[in-house]
């Protein structure tokens, strides 16, 4: 069993209250690998187990202390109330500075627990020993329990909530190769209410059913911030192609969806950037859409574009400060068809899920923050929450482009109707300009066989 090179501190706010007993039954779910938890802990002389009663209404999770080992893993250890071993953490949301830059959600694997406490190691990290090691935690998370956690008032689905945590550790070692830990307190911002959608935009190209999705996020904060600077944001990605039988053949298609590979991303929006598309087939127009805005700005950019909103959409987000704009998709519906008749619906696109903000950048009260982030794990609606460029919309710009360029097209009719007498005249010489290049071809074809022949 390898040494593990522990450090704790424990929590300062002590739970004064009564316990009604802790299930002190130990489940090594790694035996013979990871030390136990109550023996890591232990080693602290002021640690005291009835620290952390039994609270079973409670499905917070608290973290506590974190550890090393010599095999350069990390141990997170959490205090969870309601002791139930079937309620895991399954993320953190982590920077390795002491500054929040660059973080990721680090997931959790389980090593082992006994009643309300829990071991964790946190899984994609190597430390390296030569250098000062910073774990500077915002947030842990666990999956959504209905009935328990509260709901979202919309059509978006929580996947998993997250809890505060705001600690920033500091570790390294001595002259004398003796660990050095510290841990203080940090500051984070909380998302308070969210909402994930999408705006499709339809293409003037009908006949192929070629669309836009545009996939933003509506969001408030427990600070009231006055300039938002910069925002680390997580989400993930798959294709699809859904298949719809019309039931017309006896032959039937198998209706379903297939999903491609999921993608992890994690970027950096800024609110001096955009996101861009040029749209449009008979009429190409370019159009762009701010990382960053205020809800009010975002719904008056969009309604410029004829975008219409859905009512409980414009709702949701009118009732947010801000929005993201952060990813760009392309979506088709088309159908199959037989003698005329459609048999069978395609849709191809991407489905955008599990949307999560890291950290926020801002600036409050004439000062600025860099913080890292509580929020939830959200995915939003397969419905849109807005469509634009339809039908009227392509007459509209049809319309618009006569009007803007009626000058040039005044001249063309104009030299159309001088040109009508002439063409009489014009296109006898145009046949016979085109007989001529054919004569001229034809001869460059066959002489050579012609000389060949008379040798």
């Amino acid at each position: 069993m390898r040494k593990i090179i522990n450090f704790i501190l424990i929590l300062l706010l002590i739970l004064n209250c009564y316990s009604p007993g802790i299930n002190t039954a130990f489940a090594d779910v790694d035996s013979g690998v990871y030390t136990n938890i109550l023996d890591d802990l232990e080693k602290d002389k002021n640690f005291k187990k009835e620290d952390y009663p039994l609270i079973e209404e409670d499905y917070s999770l608290q973290l506590i202390q974190v550890a090393e080992s010599e095999n350069k893993e990390l141990f997170i250890y959490v205090y969870q109330p309601n002791g139930n071993k079937d309620i895991v953490a399954t993320y953190i949301n982590m920077s390795l500075n002491s500054e929040f830059t660059n973080p990721s959600l680090y997931s959790l694997k389980l090593l082992n627990y006994t009643g309300t406490l829990f071991k964790y190691k946190v899984n994609s990290i190597e430390i390296d020993f030569d250098s000062v090691r910073y774990y500077n935690i915002a947030s842990i998370f666990r999956d959504f329990i209905p009935d328990i956690d509260e709901d979202v008032d919309s059509n978006n689905t929580i996947n998993s909530v997250s809890f505060e945590v705001g600690q920033l550790w500091a570790l390294s070692f001595d002259d004398n190769n003796n660990l050095v830990s510290e841990m203080q307190k940090t500051e984070v911002v909380t998302i308070v209410d969210k909402y994930v959608g999408f705006l499709r935009y339809n293409s003037d190209n009908f006949w192929t059913g070629k669309k836009c999705d545009v996939h933003f996020v509506a969001f408030s904060t427990d600070y009231k911030i006055d300039e938002l600077y910069e925002v680390d944001i997580r989400y993930i990605t798959k294709k699809y192609k859904t298949t719809t039988d019309l039931g017309i053949l006896i032959e039937s298609y198998e209706s379903g969806t297939k999903y491609d590979s999921s993608i992890t991303h994690v970027e950096t929006l800024t609110s001096d950037e955009s996101i861009d598309a040029t749209l449009g087939f008979i009429i190409k127009e370019k159009y762009s859409w701010d990382m960053i805005s205020t809800s009010e700005k975002f719904i008056e950019d969009r309604e410029k574009e004829n975008i219409q909103f859905s009512s409980s959409a414009k709702k949701q987000i009118k009732d947010k400060e801000w929005v993201l704009n952060f990813y760009i998709s392309d979506y088709k519906k088309w159908n199959d068809r037989v003698a005329g008749t459609p048999v069978v619906s395609f849709e191809t696109g991407t489905k955008v899920e599990q949307v999560t903000l890291l950290r926020l950048k801002f600036k409050t009260d004439g000062k600025i923050y860099n913080l890292g982030v509580v929020d939830n794990i959200q995915t939003g609606s397969d419905t849109p929450s807005g469509i634009g460029y339809t039908l009227l919309d392509l007459i509209k710009k049809i319309l618009d482009y006569l009007k803007n360029n009626w000058w040039w097209i005044l001249l063309s009719v104009l030299g159309f109707i001088i040109l009508i007498p002439l063409l009489p005249i014009i296109i006898p010489l145009l046949f016979k300009g085109i007989k001529l290049l054919f004569k001229g071809l034809w001869w460059l074809v066959s002489t050579p066989f012609e000389i060949f022949k008379e040798k």
